[in-house]
């Protein structure tokens, strides 16, 4: 993996992780204020209720907030990953495939002579074909 992608890598995966820390703080915060609120409703002060329910709304809205952002994050952090496994491929796979099958060429194994190989047997298979169904009759 080369230094930029890395680094690209690396502070995608920083970013996911302080967004769920984030998000676990939502959370746990909407859980208090909805604690807060079914005390405030037990004692009667409707009045906390309310300013408990609407922090609870708050910290409901962040949550969603960072979850929309969480899954941005992690499609990012996949088109990365595949854009990075493409880069491999097309950087050293396709010059060594290229180098395998030119060192096959001159010997028994040249890529070049089993498609002609196959191409022979493909068009022999289809004769054959052709004449059996002639020998069938219009079916």
């Amino acid at each position: 993996m080369e230094e930029g992608d890395r680094l690209y890598m690396t502070e995608l995966l920083a970013q996911i992780r302080l967004v769920k820390e984030r998000m676990e703080e939502a959370r746990q915060e909407y859980g208090v204020w909805r604690e807060r609120a079914q005390l405030a409703k037990e004692r009667g002060r409707e009045e906390l209720v309310e300013a408990a329910r609407e922090e609870g709304r708050r910290c409901k809205e962040r949550f969603l907030a960072d979850e929309r952002v969480l899954m941005e994050l992690e499609v990012q952090r996949d088109t990365a990953k595949q854009e990075i496994r493409a880069s491999r491929v097309d950087d050293g796979t396709v010059e060594r495939t290229q180098q395998l099958v030119d060192s096959l060429k001159d010997t028994p194994w040249n890529p070049q002579d089993a498609r002609l190989d196959r191409l022979t047997k493909e068009a022999a298979a289809d004769d054959a074909l052709a004449a059996l169904k002639a020998k069938l009759g219009p079916g």
